[in-house]
């Protein structure tokens, strides 16, 4: 063979061997080069490393190792299982497959254990024995950084399909190799399929410095961002004080007067910033479920996905304990549209499980203000954009709110039906009406249920618009303990003057059930009042219950020891699960009243229903219905089994005094039937 000739089956002359070899050194030295400068990416000595045992690969197959003859024979085994660890090294580190991919991640360091044992082996056993024994890993490496690569692809981090064309094709060019290892005849010749796996994986390196490259220069745009907002901020901020120690971002204090330099900025320049407030309202129910640090590491994740997705040349702040801020410019003749699908986007980001607190998904709240559309002062920007995001909280829609003046005049409502509220809790204006729970063969008293209404200037306010004040200005805790203490005065009363009444149902809204007095609460209220303790009945919904089951399971097992039952209220329509329920120590559900549109005229609604209801007395629940209208929905719910219910067949919830009418007219119905029946 004859320098600068290429004959297949032969390996392929010096001049180009000479080419390989200084490629493979460049990408190695070219590597560690680039760690000296940039030590956030540790996977770059390893790819190093991979190139520079590719080399000592190539040079052994040559028989250009210098060393014992007897050692030559094990160089190819040993370089090849050791490449193939370094490959592996390199690409988990890459990919941040510890953080980012934990299941697949610990097989992959498994397999990096056994290509170590095997480049011991290939020093013990002759190359007949090790080789079969290296096939099998090396092409098993290639597969698992092609599976990582795709899963990091499909997660968004797009730096990955470098990774990934380099793995499959170091795959293609491993798998020949490895089915000559294992003694499989191939067309061709071994020194064939070695010139095709030797120009193949200094393909593969290439590939995975160029995806490497890609990284750094990410990294470098991050590292352009962060010294943009550091000169932003050096006239007003020079220490550590100013940054978040959670989540690495400008405190509130630094925030304020770089909004304020970038708004006087936008004015000079007439441009549009929006300022998009973001809140974490599902982070605040999982931090109780899960460990401080890791609701704190999931917070910095948060936070680095942000930063991720907004432009280098945004503001980013956390705002409290789970909100955050982001301040962006409206490029010209952008439309609000644009700036809308960049927030779906966020809330995408946001979304996405987080590996450093246990896999949880947060969804977040948006809202939004313009200037100068909205204002020309920060704060009240800020404000406008707080508003915007309460209403997008309130709707529940998931959408993203922009401000419109209608917003704040309705925020003043609020705060002005708030203060209304706490004053007539002070004043004890408000009042119990009861709604009697009947047994529905014969209408006998089986419960009622205690609700909450607020007479004001001579018309009654609707629940529907004052819970979600009492709610979202915190006084729902007070408002239901307040409601639990009268009901038990009132059963107390009733029973002491012969009254029986089974039990009162109190609703228990998600705020009072998690705040940490709960339990207290309820025995403060059980031992007021002279009353069995077996009278009060909780309901809670479904949303409460699958927020952190196991906590609400072990709130009921304590109040069931202590002789409150409970029930699951509106069941079916916020998330339609069951089997939670086998895990809760409750004593009935009640059917939410949409169930019973329908009936008995469409056959869909009866077979949920009668699903429904199968369900509950499988597991041994009494099962109740609300807001039955007619006698043909009655007939069909008693045919079918159910306890009781309630509705407006019966009777509207009343007042006490009403109420107690309607008690002993019961009772005076149902002695003159057992009389006529005796």
């Amino acid at each position: 063979m004859t320098p600068g000739s290429l004959i297949l089956g032969t390996p392929y002359p010096d001049a180009i061997a000479g080419v390989h070899v200084g490629f493979l050194l460049a990408i190695g030295v070219l590597g560690l080069a680039i760690y000296a400068r940039y030590r956030d990416e540790p996977s770059m000595p390893w790819l190093s490393l991979s190139a520079l045992l590719s080399l000592i690969w190539l040079l052994a197959w040559r028989g250009q190792i210098p060393g014992p003859a007897r050692l030559l024979p094990h160089a190819m085994p040993l370089s090849g299982a050791l490449f193939s660890a370094a490959v592996l090294r390199y690409g988990c580190l890459s990919l941040d497959s510890r953080n980012r991919l934990p299941d697949l991640d610990r097989g992959l360091r498994g397999l990096n254990g056994l290509l170590l044992l095997a480049a011991g082996a290939a020093l013990l056993l002759p190359p007949a024995w090790s080789l079969p024994l290296l096939a099998p890993l090396v092409v098993l490496t290639a597969l698992g950084l092609v599976v990582a690569a795709w899963l990091r692809l499909r997660q968004g981090h797009w730096v990955a399909i470098g990774l990934l064309s380099g793995a499959l094709l170091l795959l293609a060019v491993l798998l020949p190799n490895g089915l000559l290892w294992i003694g499989y005849p191939l067309p061709g010749t071994p020194a064939f399929w070695m010139n095709v796996f030797q120009v193949g994986s200094g393909l593969a390196l290439l590939s995975f410095s160029l995806g490497t490259i890609a990284s750094l220069h990410r990294l470098s745009e991050g590292r352009v961002s962060e010294l943009k907002l550091a000169l932003d901020g050096q006239r007003v901020a020079l220490n550590k004080a100013s940054i978040d120690d959670v989540t690495r971002l400008p405190d509130r204090k630094l925030f304020r007067e770089l909004l304020r330099k970038r708004v006087q900025d936008a004015h000079e320049l007439q441009q549009r910033l929006a300022i998009v407030s973001i809140s974490l309202s599902s982070y605040r129910t999982l931090r109780h479920g899960i460990d401080g640090n890791a609701a704190d590491s999931g917070l910095s994740e948060i936070a680095l996905r942000l930063r991720q997705s907004v432009g280098s040349g945004d503001l980013l702040t956390r705002m409290g304990s789970d909100g955050f801020i982001w301040i962006t410019q409206i490029h010209a003749g952008g439309e609000l549209l644009d700036l809308q699908g960049r927030c779906l986007g966020l809330r995408r980001d946001i979304g996405a499980p987080l590996a450093n607190a246990g896999g949880v998904m947060v969804s977040c709240d948006i809202g939004v203000s313009i200037y100068p559309d909205h204002g020309g002062d920060i704060d009240l920007l800020l404000r406008r954009s707080d508003e915007a995001l309460y209403r997008t909280e309130q709707a529940g829609l998931g959408e993203v709110m922009v401000f419109r003046p209608e917003l704040q005049q309705q925020s003043h409502q609020h705060l002005r039906l708030a203060k209304q509220l706490r004053q007539a809790l002070i004043r004890n204006e408000l009042v119990l009406h009861y709604q009697p729970l009947v047994g529905l063969e014969n209408g006998e008293l089986r419960g009622a249920e205690a609700l909450i209404r607020w007479p004001r200037d001579g018309v009654m306010i609707p629940p529907g618009e004052f819970i979600p004040v009492a709610e979202s200005s915190g006084l729902i805790v007070q408002l239901g303990e307040w409601v639990m203490q009268q009901a038990c005065r009132q059963i107390a009363d009733w029973q002491s003057r012969g009254l029986d009444l089974p039990y009162v149902a109190v609703n228990v809204s998600a705020h009072q059930f998690r705040h940490p007095e709960f339990i207290r609460h309820v025995e403060k209220a059980l031992i007021a009042f002279p009353l069995s303790r077996d009278r009060l009945m909780l309901e809670i919904t479904e949303n409460i219950v699958l927020d952190d089951i196991d906590r609400t399971s072990a709130l009921l097992q304590q109040l069931l020891l202590r002789g409150v039952s409970a029930a699951v209220d509106d069941f079916g329509v916020g998330y339609s699960s069951l089997n939670y329920l086998r895990k809760l120590p409750v004593q009935a559900i009640k059917i939410d009243r949409s169930f019973l549109q329908g009936i008995p005229e469409e056959q869909e609604a009866m077979s949920v229903m009668s699903t429904i209801i199968t369900l509950g007395h499988d597991l041994g629940l009494r099962v109740v219905a609300e807001g039955i209208e007619t006698v043909e929905q009655q007939m069909f719910l008693s045919r079918k089994g159910v306890n009781c219910g309630q509705g407006w067949l019966f009777s509207k919830a009343m007042a006490a005094p009403d109420f107690e009418a309607w008690m002993i007219k019961n009772q005076q119905r149902l002695g003159r039937a057992q009389a006529l029946v005796g």
